[in-house]
This record gives structure tokens, sequence and C-alpha cells, in this order.
């Protein structure tokens, strides 16, 4: 491996696992490889009691983590009876309530329905609102065309092209086919009407 990936001025390279922790939080492609609990609010909170914060600190945490997304139907559930949108969501709080100013999404949208990948762009807007930098990697990516910054093509493992929000609404439908990325605008599903024939 070559070159350098600093975060905070800081060299990843110099710091321990842990460290890095405390400057990033991410959420993964599929939720069931995030949680370590079966309990969810237990899941929640075991990020701040591995930092050792006191009891009333993750009670304020959880708090200000329920303001900002009102899902208290979550908590005290079992995780294996949630649905994969539940799931994501989840994941996604247990990121903000780390406290960590970057938060690294992989494919979050990956095996939702529109409704759960609509409640999952509203996090993020709340997020980026909070002022959280979000980095995303995405192939479905109609759902956030209003919240990104900057587009980066990567291909290989390396950056081949970056964008601005703008510069990248002009990208025809038919180039982002070809870069194997899905439409920016969201399509509206049709099923063609059947015709009835008599027998």
């Amino acid at each position: 491996m070559g070159g350098t990936i600093r975060i905070d001025n800081k060299d990843i390279k110099n710091l321990e696992l842990y460290e890095i922790s405390l400057l990033v939080s991410n959420v993964f492609q599929n939720p069931k490889t995030h949680f370590f609990n079966i309990n969810t609010t237990l899941e929640l909170l075991l990020y701040l009691e591995n930092i050792g914060l006191s009891k009333k600190q993750m009670d304020e945490r959880l708090n200000d983590m329920l303001d900002l997304f009102p899902i208290e139907h979550l908590l005290n559930r079992d995780i294996f009876k949630l649905s994969g949108g539940e799931k994501q969501i989840l994941c996604i709080a247990a990121s903000y309530i780390s406290g960590t100013e970057i938060i690294v999404l992989d494919e979050p949208s990956s095996n939702l329905d529109e409704e759960n990948i609509l409640i999952i762009k509203e996090m993020l807007i709340k997020l980026k609102d909070k002022g959280k930098t979000l980095i995303i990697s995405e192939h479905r990516i109609f759902y956030l065309m209003d919240i990104v910054d900057r587009v980066f093509l990567i291909k290989d493992g390396e950056i081949q092209k970056e964008y601005t929000q703008i510069d990248f609404m002009k990208i025809p439908s038919e180039k982002l086919k070809k870069l194997g990325l899905r439409n920016k605008n969201r399509v509206k599903l049709t099923v063609p009407k059947m015709k009835i024939r008599e027998i």
C-alpha cells in the first residue's frame, strides 16, 4: 500500500484502532454485520460504554439522538425481529450517538425498499445539518442528489473524476449507466395493464 490517509490532520498509520474510532464511525452495506447485541438499546449504547462514558452521559446522548431521530419504537427490541430498513436506521443512529464528526456509509440503501430509502435520506439530511461529514459509497444515487456537495468517480481504487453537485447533475443518464451508476432522478415504476381475455 502507498499514500497517506489523514483524518483531522492525523496520519492514521500512527493511530491505534480505538483512536480512529473516536474520529470516524461507519455504516455497513449489510446492517447484520454491525451488531454485537441482541437488544437494540444495548446496541446503541455499546460504543459509549466501551469508551467509558458514565450512565448520565449515555442517557444524555441517547436523548439527544432521540430528539434528532424519533425512533423510540426501535428501543428495547430484539434486533433479529427488525426489518432490514429498521436495522439500517439503527446503524445510522448508532453512528450519530458515537459522537464522531465523520460517518462513512457503504451503500446504505442496499436491499431497502423505497419507503426506507427515503427515511435514510431524511436521516442523512439531519446529520449534514448537524455539521457531520458524510462519505457515502453508492450505486443507487437518486436519493442523494440534493444532499451531496461533491461526487468522486472511483475505479480500481483510484479517483477518476471529481464533480460538483451541479456538474454531476448535468451528466446524461446514458453516461451514468455506462459508469455503472443508476439514474440520478427518482424513477417511478409502473406495471403495464394486462388485457383480460375471455375464454
